[in-house]
């Protein structure tokens, strides 16, 4: 006599959103973690959602031949949705996992305001930190996208970011983005031009120098008329 030994099914653990979470964009990106005690790898999935609480689906991505451990939707109606997973071994499919009760109840399109008053607080011989001006948003700041130039260089989620790795005697210019959780991103602050070990230059929103700290710490303030002619410089 032979035994088969039965396949055991596979399992997910959802990592994005969370049940009653509030969302302003509507399309979702779920991610999972695919787990099979045998080792066997994953070779589907399949996603669906529902606005009337399983009574239908109202979203179904179809069963997808795939090891992928995320997928994107198509855009989503407002409302109320809840969320199921399924992922497939070589043989059977695991059971579903939910995510529930995720409100989109309207698109945000606005972005943050432009975050202020960009400057250097502090400095080593290969760092320099930069503080700012929080921006405000309809619905909420998620995240500062720093920038050297177009080449952004990292994300913040306070008014403040160290940047490593600077050479001597190169030339940077740094700004900040506020974004928001929908992806919605405001202009970029003015530029801070920065030299390791040399002056440092300040230009306004509209690309004028503002001032120069000196070395020994004082600055050398940049005056206009409302025209914008320059009209004088003063040492503060």
């Amino acid at each position: 006599m032979r035994s088969i030994k039965p396949n055991v099914f596979p399992s997910l653990s959802i990592s994005s959103y969370s049940d009653d979470q509030v969302l302003y964009h509507n399309v979702l990106t779920f991610t999972w973690a695919y787990s099979d005690p045998e080792g066997q790898a994953e070779t589907a999935f399949q996603v669906v959602g529902s606005r009337d609480n399983w009574a239908t689906w109202a979203y179904n991505s179809g069963e997808i031949a795939s090891n992928a451990t995320s997928h994107t939707t198509a855009p989503l109606a407002l409302g109320t949705w809840s969320f199921a997973i399924r992922v497939k071994d070589d043989m059977e499919w695991s059971d579903w996992s939910y995510r529930s009760n995720l409100s989109i109840p309207n698109l945000d399109s606005l972005p943050p305001t432009v975050p202020g008053n960009v400057s250097v607080t502090g400095k080593t011989a290969t760092t320099v930190t930069l503080g700012w001006t929080a921006s405000t948003d309809n619905i909420g700041v998620a995240a500062y996208d720093i920038y050297n130039g177009t080449s952004p260089i990292g994300t913040s989620s306070t008014n403040s970011f160290t940047v490593t790795g600077l050479q001597p005697g190169t030339p940077y210019a740094f700004s900040v983005k506020a974004r928001d959780d929908a992806g919605n991103t405001s202009a970029a602050s003015r530029t801070v031009r920065y030299i390791t070990g040399a002056l440092e230059y300040r230009y306004d929103q509209a690309g004028r120098l503002d001032y120069i700290i000196l070395p020994d710490g004082r600055t050398l303030d940049y005056q206009y008329d409302g025209n914008g002619n320059l009209i004088g410089t003063q040492i503060q």
